[in-house]
């Protein structure tokens, strides 16, 4: 009976923090590039079902981080900067994105087909 009990209460414990999003994750295959006034993240995460692809921007003079892209692992390709211009280059032709900013820190960003 105790044994159950233990199984059962360590069950509840992994169910309760495999949920929990207060602890920092992990940035898998992350690559970055950047210029004077930004520097761009692209990185994965993995959740319990499925990895998801996130793209981060920081302005170096606010020190200011914000999330510019969510999408379904491997969605975005390659990241380019020119001038006040992200070009993000899809790594296929549906990719499944779930959020995606237009503008950041004064930066368009500009989604382009995989071709």
């Amino acid at each position: 009976m105790k044994k159950i009990v233990s199984v059962f209460a360590m069950l509840i414990f992994f169910i309760f923090t495999s949920c929990d999003n207060s602890t920092a994750k992990k940035k898998l295959n992350l690559a970055t590039i950047e210029n004077e006034e930004i520097l761009v993240e692209k990185y994965r995460i993995s959740e319990l079902t499925t990895i998801h692809q996130f793209i981060d921007i920081t302005n170096k003079r606010w020190n200011k981080i914000e999330r510019i892209l969510e999408a379904n692992d491997v969605s975005v390709d390659s990241i380019f900067i020119k001038q006040d211009t992200l070009f993000l280059r899809k790594a296929s032709d549906n990719p499944i994105i779930y959020d995606l900013a237009s503008i950041k820190f004064g930066y368009k960003i500009i989604l382009l087909d995989p071709k």
